[in-house]
């Protein structure tokens, strides 16, 4: 009984796995893409705090060139990601428009 409840379960997982990722008619694959939204969000939000987290370095005595290589290496960083995932976002949005 446990076993073939099991078994169920995976073949019931199997065919929503494959719903979601057959989806389209002609056979063409079309895939969920809305995770991106999320790891773009979660990007944006890592870029931020890595921009805000040299402010913090105020507080502790620190010789000032070690200052300034932090945010010319570490922050150029995001500012990047940044940049490279808005472009990406309006490309897209031309795209359908």
């Amino acid at each position: 009984m446990i076993g073939k409840r099991s078994h169920v379960k995976k073949r019931n997982f199997k065919i929503l796995l494959e719903r979601r990722i057959i989806l389209s008619h002609d056979g063409e694959k079309n895939t969920d893409k809305s995770i991106g939204a999320f790891y773009g969000l979660c990007l944006i939000c890592l870029s931020l705090t890595i921009m805000m987290l040299p402010s913090f370095f105020f507080f502790f005595n620190m010789h000032p060139y070690t200052f300034y290589y932090y945010i010319v290496t570490v922050s150029t960083v995001p500012i990047y990601i940044l940049y490279k995932y808005f472009t990406w976002i309006s490309l897209q949005l031309f795209k359908y428009s």
